[in-house]
């Protein structure tokens, strides 16, 4: 671990050394070679240093939407789909927190499962929503880190929206901007990895949602306020809607021709900065409860 450290703390000052001097289309070109995706420092490090993710971490941005929740209802509630090793689900600050992995890690399963405050639900997020009790909460922050798969991101999105969220909730689904199309594979082949989550995206611009890309590093965060979902809901309310919208999403936007420099100036206008993000919820959440 203190090595990968050390190994990303020279890696991001020199690939933002490189992103001075070289075109978009060299620096693109650099960074889509395996060679530069075999280590997460250097993954993360020409992430970094691309798309100029300054600031806090999508982690410290996290929990600055937990203390802005907390701040204006202490009993607010919070679920994360792919809890993985909990590191960001411990964040949590909700009066319930709900957690939702088929493969959990360990240590702090026991700890949780024995807390009123924290759930683990052990089970596909599919399953979650179909029979699990927690799914029929109403949730305040909606967390969307599961299965690393468009289709799958979307039904998340979809069943977040439809079965566990009211007017007012955040929904936040991470790893919208890979740096190459090697990242965005929906097969796992670096270890910074984001799978083709991005097409999220470009189907919330085809269904008319308004939405926010947070440059948080290493990978971004997607934002839909609670106004904005009932037009997805519009959109997708037919039976085929759904299927039908990632069908033609996948059509014209196959990972094969995917381009980091094309979707982030497809994207530019709805762009806010991880600084911008991180301050704008403080100022707010450092408002005493009522």
């Amino acid at each position: 671990m203190l090595l990968e450290r050390l190994r990303l703390a020279f890696a991001i000052p020199c690939s933002r050394f490189l992103a001075t001097f070289l075109s978009k289309k060299q620096f693109i070109n650099m960074a889509q070679e395996r060679f530069f995706l075999a280590t997460v420092s250097y993954s993360v490090a020409i992430q970094t240093a691309y798309f100029n993710l300054r600031g806090p971490p999508y982690y410290d941005v996290l929990s600055a939407f937990h203390d802005f929740h907390f701040g204006r209802n202490r009993e607010y509630s919070y679920l994360e789909i792919g809890t993985s090793d909990y590191r960001s689900f411990l964040i949590a600050k909700g009066a319930v927190n709900v957690g939702v992995d088929p493969h959990p890690g360990e240590p702090f399963r026991a700890n949780m499962n024995n807390s009123a405050q924290f759930r683990l639900n052990v089970a596909s997020s599919d399953a979650f929503f179909s029979v699990y009790e927690d799914s029929k909460r109403m949730y305040d922050l909606i967390f969307i880190d599961g299965l690393h798969s468009f289709p799958q991101v979307t039904r998340d999105l979809v069943n977040s929206i439809t079965k566990s969220s009211h007017a007012g909730t955040d929904i936040l689904v991470h790893d919208v901007m890979p740096i190459s199309r090697f990242v965005a594979d929906p097969e796992r082949k670096t270890k910074l990895w984001t799978g083709d989550v991005y097409k999220v995206a470009f189907l919330l611009r085809e269904l008319n949602v308004k939405f926010s890309v947070m440059l948080t590093p290493p990978t971004g965060l997607l934002w839909i306020k609670g106004s904005q979902k009932e037009q997805m809901l519009k959109q997708v309310s037919a039976s085929d809607g759904l299927l039908f919208a990632i069908e033609d999403v996948n059509k014209k936007h196959p990972v094969a021709t995917f381009n980091a420099p094309a979707f982030y100036d497809e994207f530019s206008d709805c762009m806010i900065s991880s600084t911008d993000a991180f301050e704008a919820l403080s100022s707010v959440s450092a408002t005493p409860a009522m």
